[in-house]
C-alpha cells in the first residue's frame, strides 16, 4: 500500500498554480511522460558535461600535440582539430556551453558555470607551463571563452525566439 501512495504523490503537482479548490491537479500520463523524458535529457548532459570536461582536462595536461593519436575520438575529428588546433578549443567549449543551458535553466546559473568552465580553461592553459613540449597560449583561452558565449547567446537566442513566437500565436488565437 506504502508503493501506491508514493506513486500516486508521484502524479500530484504541487505549487499554487495548480491547486482547485484546495485539492492538488493530477498530471496526465503524457505531461508525465514529457516530464520523465526532460529529467532524462537532463541526466544524459550532465554525463556528457563530466564526461567532456575530463576529457578536456586530459587531452590539455597531455605531453603531446596530436590529436589522432587518441583512439577514442574518431578519426575525421581527430584530423580538423590537428589541422585547426586553436579553433577545436571554440567548438568544444561551445558544446559544453549548450549542455550547461539544458542543465540549468536559470541564467545566473548557467553564467556561473560558464564562468567556472572559462577559469578552468585557464587554469588548464597556466598549467601547460609545466609540461615539456607544450605551451602557454593566450588566443586559446580568448576562444575558449568566446566559445561559450557565442553558444550561449545563440541558444538563449533561440529560446527567447520560440518563446516570442508561442506568445504572438497564443495572442492571436485570442482574437
Amino acid at each position: 500500500m506504502k508503493g501506491a501512495v508514493t506513486l500516486r504523490f508521484a502524479m500530484v503537482r504541487y505549487n499554487s498554480q495548480t491547486m482547485t479548490q484546495g485539492r492538488p491537479q493530477y498530471l496526465s500520463l503524457r505531461a508525465r511522460w514529457y516530464r520523465a523524458l526532460r529529467e532524462a535529457l537532463r541526466i544524459c548532459c550532465w554525463a556528457a558535461l563530466w564526461i567532456g570536461i575530463a576529457s578536456i582536462t586530459y587531452i590539455t595536461l597531455w605531453r603531446g600535440n596530436d590529436i589522432s593519436t587518441f583512439w577514442w575520438i574518431p578519426y575525421d575529428t581527430a584530423n580538423w582539430a590537428d589541422d585547426h588546433h586553436r579553433l577545436g578549443n571554440l567548438a568544444v567549449y561551445g558544446f559544453l556551453a549548450a549542455l550547461v543551458t539544458v542543465v540549468y535553466r536559470d541564467h545566473r546559473r548557467q553564467l556561473a558555470c560558464l564562468g567556472l568552465l572559462g577559469a578552468w580553461r585557464a587554469a588548464l592553459e597556466y598549467g601547460q607551463l609545466f609540461i615539456p613540449n607544450r605551451t602557454f597560449a593566450w588566443q586559446n583561452i580568448a576562444l575558449c571563452l568566446a566559445g561559450l558565449m557565442i553558444s550561449w547567446l545563440l541558444v538563449e537566442g533561440v529560446l527567447f525566439l520560440s518563446r516570442l513566437k508561442s506568445e504572438f500565436t497564443r495572442q492571436v488565437q485570442q482574437v
